[in-house]
């Protein structure tokens, strides 16, 4: 089966911070964002993108990750931030 004519897939990526975001079909990291709204839950960001090396389409969907404070004690335990303490 010849894939120029074969239907695109239409996947989903999530991205996180401090990946580069690669094309799932040729793996270049240039691509361009043609439409930008938010999610269905509002807290995240979906993103549709064309590949420049490739000229395919694919979604992504971006979200901040949450870390929570945590405390280093001196014997090397850890234990949640307490912000009123």
């Amino acid at each position: 089966m010849d894939r120029r004519h074969s239907p695109p897939p239409d996947p989903v990526f999530y991205t996180s911070l401090g990946t580069a975001m690669r094309c799932p079909f040729c793996r270049v990291d240039n691509d361009r964002v043609i439409d930008s709204r938010a999610g269905d839950d509002g807290a995240s960001i979906r993103r549709r993108r064309e590949c420049l090396g490739c000229r395919r389409r694919f979604t992504t969907y971006e979200r901040a990750e949450r870390q929570f404070l945590s405390v280093l004690k001196k014997d090397g335990e850890r234990e949640p931030f307490d912000r009123v303490r």
